[in-house]
């Protein structure tokens, strides 16, 4: 059920200033309704930046929690790197990354894990050719 509102709109007070005072109001709602829409859309694609990063696929992905300190090789001479390759490319991947013109440590590379679209490898390489 409607009831007038005495105290903000007095009846005996001109209708001039009555619409002004509602207009006004309106427009105050208005601006707070654009700011909370861009908040909402700001934390939405944040959301989405982190769904992707935890599910997406491995070019999105975040990979900590797919290496494991075992899959690392770190030394005065070595270090491994990752890759992460086409799934539709793994048989060129694992025929062509030991080429004898590379400094890559011969049968180092292994799948760590893989998705619908990619595949993780590391490859380990003598440090010196590493930037």
């Amino acid at each position: 059920r409607f009831v007038w509102d005495e105290g903000k709109y007095p009846v005996n007070a001109p209708l001039k200033e009555t619409v002004a005072s509602i207009q006004s109001q309106v427009a105050k709602i208005e601006d707070d309704m654009k700011v909370r829409v861009a908040e909402y859309g700001n934390v939405k694609s944040q959301l989405g930046a982190i769904n992707r990063k935890q599910t997406g696929s491995l070019a999105v992905r975040d990979l900590s929690n797919l290496i494991k300190p075992e899959d690392m090789v770190t030394s005065e001479h070595l270090v491994t790197l990752l890759s992460i390759v086409p799934k539709y490319s793994q048989k060129d991947w694992l025929s062509s990354y030991e080429s004898p013109d590379t400094f890559v440590v011969p049968r180092s590379s292994k799948k760590l894990y893989e998705d619908n679209e990619y595949a993780l490898y590391t490859v380990t390489l003598f440090a010196k050719v590493v930037d």
